[in-house]
């Protein structure tokens, strides 16, 4: 295990990776108050994570007009599973610190841009 800390700074805040393995890959988002993360998902990769201080809104709405929102407080945890579209939110009045645990797979993530529809691919 590389214990080595990576920060990246962010506008909506930061990730910072916290441990990483051939497997696995351990990183802290701290998310500022009133953000919204780009819609993502992983292809083949689960992700877990547990919400450290702050209430996580994730996202899970897959359609436009749709609302599929998990309000997650401190001390939940939720995994994600392959496949499935997300995006980490924030309320307008708290910051969000939480930790996610995601498998190191190369090539596993992909991201929506602010006006992209479902992507038609083999997902």
């Amino acid at each position: 295990m590389t214990a080595k800390k990576n920060k990246i700074e962010e506008s909506w805040g930061y990730e910072e990776i916290i441990a990483r393995t051939s497997k696995y890959v351990v990183k802290k988002l701290f998310i500022k108050a009133g953000q919204r993360l780009k819609k993502q998902f992983r292809l083949q990769g689960e992700e877990d994570i547990y919400v450290d201080n702050g209430v996580l809104l994730l996202d899970l709405s897959e359609r436009e007009g749709e609302s599929n929102i998990l309000k997650l407080e401190s001390g939940r945890r939720w995994r994600i599973q392959p496949k499935k579209i997300y995006c980490f939110c924030t309320s307008d009045d708290q910051d969000t610190t939480l930790f996610r645990i995601v498998a190191a797979k190369k090539n596993d993530v992909f991201y929506f841009d602010a006006t992209a529809r479902r992507l038609n691919a083999k997902i």
